[in-house]
C-alpha cells in the first residue's frame, strides 16, 4: 500500500549569534571572543534541518540498493515525506528570511556511478526542500526572533539571551493554514481502505501551550470528521521550558512526548527514568484515547529513557561518547536527538535485502526483500548517537552522512 507522509514542524525560527569565549565573563568586565558564528536557529527548524539530511540519505541508500539489484517491487518503493514549517517570520522580502531559507539548502548527494557507453555518469539524489509557504509573515517587522549565545570553552556550557518582537501564532491563523494542508491531501484520496495511506505528523515545540492545545485538538477533530480509515495523524510535543503553564495538559494530547532535563528537574524529578515512570502513571488518567503513547526523556551525559505509556518497561540508552574527542558545540543537541527519533518513527517499516540470487544473461541479480522494524531501544540508541556526534562538531552539517553506517547496522538487526 502506497503511503504519503506530510511532516510539519510548528514553532519559532530564529537567527542565532554565537560568541565563543575562553571563559564566562564576570559582571562589568570586558572579554574578547575567540569566534563569532551566525546561523539560523529555533528548536523546530533545527530539527527540520537534521531530519532533512536523514531523509536525503535514506533516499541515497534506497537508490544504491535499487541500482545493485533488480527493480524493487512497488510495495517496497521509498516514500519521501514532505517537510514543512509553520512559524512567525519577519517580512517576506527581508534579508533575515532570505538567510533562513538559504540555511536549508542541501547540495545533491552523489549516490552511485554508472558506466555507460558515453562514459561515466554521476547520478545524484537531491535533498527534500523545506516548505516555507505556510509561515506567517509579520510584514511590519524586519528583525527575526534572535538568540545571543555565549559559549564557554572552559566548561562547554552555553548561556542564551533571547529577543522576540514578533507576534506569536494565533489559533485562528493555525487552523486556516492546517485546514488547507489537510484538505489538499484529503481531496484526492480514495475513501476506500488499503488503497493509499496518508500520514500527517505535526511536531510542536511546546510554545504558548494554551494555543497549542487548541491547535492539537483541532487537528484531531478534522481528521476524525474526515471518517477515513486510511488517514493517520500523529502529534509530538516537546516539553522543554520549565515553569510554562499548560505543558502537562498538552502532553496528555500527544502521541509522542519529549521531556527535557530542565523541565523534568523543575517538576521535581531526579532522573530521566523517574520522569517518564511518573509521567506514564499520570497520563493513564488522561481523557485522550492514545493507547500507544511514547514518552522520552533526555538527561545529557546520562543518556535517555523511553517507554510506551501503557507498558511498565522503561528502556535506557547511554549517551554516545568518543573519549578521544572534545565537545565542540552543544547548541541544538536536543533538537538533533528529536530529529533522530522522528526519523525512526517516520520510517517504521524498513526494506532490507535478505537474499540475492544469480540471474541470466548478465542482468542484475534478483533480490528478495524483507521488512524489518527498529525496536524502541534501537531508535533511542540511534537518536543518542546522532546527538552525540552533533556536539563533537560545529553546527549540523554532515550529520546525515555521519550515521549512514549506523543505519545499516540497525537494519541488519545489530544492537548498539
Amino acid at each position: 500500500m502506497a503511503k504519503r507522509t506530510h511532516f510539519v514542524a510548528v514553532g519559532a525560527c530564529a537567527i542565532d549569534t554565537i560568541l565563543t569565549v575562553p571563559f564566562f565573563p564576570s559582571q562589568d568586565s570586558k572579554l574578547r571572543a575567540t569566534s563569532l558564528t551566525k546561523r539560523r536557529g529555533g528548536n523546530g527548524p533545527n530539527t527540520l534541518e537534521v531530519l532533512q539530511q536523514l531523509v536525503q540519505y535514506e533516499a541515497v541508500r534506497h537508490d544504491r540498493r535499487r541500482a545493485s539489484t533488480s527493480p524493487l517491487p512497488p510495495t517496497q518503493a521509498l516514500s519521501v515525506p514532505t517537510l514543512s514549517l509553520i512559524a512567525p517570520l519577519p517580512a517576506k522580502d527581508s534579508l533575515s528570511v532570505q538567510f533562513m531559507k538559504s540555511s536549508f539548502d542541501l547540495m545533491p548527494v552523489s549516490t552511485r556511478h554508472i558506466a555507460e557507453h558515453s562514459g561515466e555518469t554521476v547520478i545524484t539524489t537531491p535533498g527534500p526542500e523545506i516548505d516555507f509557504s505556510h509561515c506567517l509573515h509579520r510584514e511590519e517587522h524586519l528583525e527575526p526572533v534572535s538568540s545571543y549565545i555565549i559559549s564557554d570553552s572552559s566548561t562547554s556550557s552555553r548561556t542564551i539571551v533571547n529577543y522576540n518582537a514578533l507576534q506569536e501564532m494565533t489559533y485562528l491563523e493555525f487552523t486556516k493554514i492546517t485546514d488547507s494542508i489537510l484538505q489538499s491531501s484529503l481531496d484526492g484520496l480514495s475513501p476506500e481502505p488499503n488503497v493509499e495511506e496518508v500520514q500527517f505528523w505535526f511536531h510542536f515545540e511546546g510554545r504558548i501551550p494554551d494555543v497549542t492545545l487548541q491547535c492539537v485538538k483541532h487537528l484531531r477533530s478534522v481528521v476524525e470528521q474526515a471518517q477515513r480509515r486510511n488517514v493517520d495523524l500523529r502529534i509530538s510535543v516537546e516539553l522543554e521550558k520549565p515553569g510554562r503553564e499548560g505543558l502537562q495538559e498538552l502532553a496528555e494530547q500527544a502521541d509522542v512526548v519529549f521531556y527535557s532535563r530542565s523541565w523534568a528537574e523543575h517538576e521535581g524529578y531526579n532522573s530521566a527514568e523517574e520522569c517518564i515512570r511518573q509521567q506514564a502513571q499520570r497520563l493513564k488518567t488522561s481523557t485522550a484515547n492514545i493507547p500507544d503513547r511514547i514518552l522520552i526523556c533526555t538527561w545529557g551525559a546520562s543518556g535517555a529513557c523511553a517507554t510506551i505509556a501503557r507498558s511498565s518497561d522503561v528502556i535506557h540508552s547511554p549517551a554516545y561518547k568518543e573519549p578521544a574527542k572534545q565537545i565542540v558545540d552543544t547548541t541544538g543537541a536536543g533538537d538533533t536527538f528529536i530529529a533522530g527519533m522522528l526519523f525512526a518513527f517516520l520510517y517504521p517499516d524498513r526494506t532490507v535485502t535478505s537474499h540475492l540470487s544469480e540471474s541470466l544473461r548478465g542482468e542484475p541479480p534478483e533480490a528478495k526483500f524483507e521488512t524489518v522494524q527498529w525496536s524502541l531501544k534501537q531508535k533511542l540508541g540511534f537518536a543518542n548517537e546522532l546527538a552525540g556526534r552533533k556536539i563533537l562538531q560545529d553546527g549540523f552539517g554532515g550529520l546525515g552522512k555521519a550515521v549512514e553506517q549506523l543505519v545499516t547496522r540497525l537494519d541488519n538487526r545489530e544492537e548498539i
